[in-house]
């Protein structure tokens, strides 16, 4: 089983998959987690000044590789970031390129995002609150604005695509984790 926790920056997504993924282990379920990729990129990103094509194109790039590693080795994958999202900051810096409509990565990475998509068994949207707080920690920006930006972006993609995505209102994680276990419990019991 694979499932995406998915959002904009700085709304919990990396708080709430190592929960889910503790209380899974704890509760006998052989689970990994996918970490968010931005992190390892050898190209400077994590902030929309910082944000560039190749850099997106990298963490996308990574994102399929270590989906397909973890796989192979695990029952359980919960990825702390998904296709979804990364599609969406590659659709943001190809829209404020100049010329971005005769770019080929455009139509090659959305062949790519509308097969991958199909992958998960489980996408679960964080859902962006006027109390969510921006925090400081020297690496994803703070800027409201482009936080907001993104998840319209990724809002816009789910309609266009159909997408269908549960969503997990701004709670505690033993709330939110209880909402997906719910949802998830099915095939947790198969």
């Amino acid at each position: 089983m694979k499932i995406a926790i998915s959002g904009t920056h700085c709304i919990g997504k990396t708080s709430l998959t190592y929960s889910l993924a503790g209380y899974l282990k704890e509760n006998g379920f052989q689970t990994i987690v996918n970490s968010e990729k931005v992190r390892e990129c050898p190209l400077p990103s994590g902030t929309k000044e910082k944000n560039t094509i190749e850099a997106v194109s990298w963490i996308l790039g990574k994102q399929f590789i270590d989906e397909i590693e973890l796989e192979k080795k695990y029952p359980i994958v919960i990825c702390d970031r998904s296709v979804l999202c990364i599609y969406a900051y590659l659709l943001w810096n190809l829209e404020n390129e100049k010329n971005f409509e005769k770019s080929p990565l455009i139509d090659i990475s959305k062949e790519i995002f509308e097969k991958w998509i199909k992958t998960y068994d489980y996408i679960f949207k964080l859902e962006l609150s006027e109390q969510t707080k921006l925090v400081e920690d020297g690496f994803r920006s703070t800027e409201k604005k482009w936080q907001k930006e993104i998840d319209e972006l990724i809002e816009k993609i789910i309609k266009e695509n159909n997408i269908k995505v549960y969503r997990i209102p701004l709670i505690k994680n033993e709330k939110r984790i209880q909402k997906i276990l719910e949802i998830i419990k099915p095939i947790l019991e198969n």
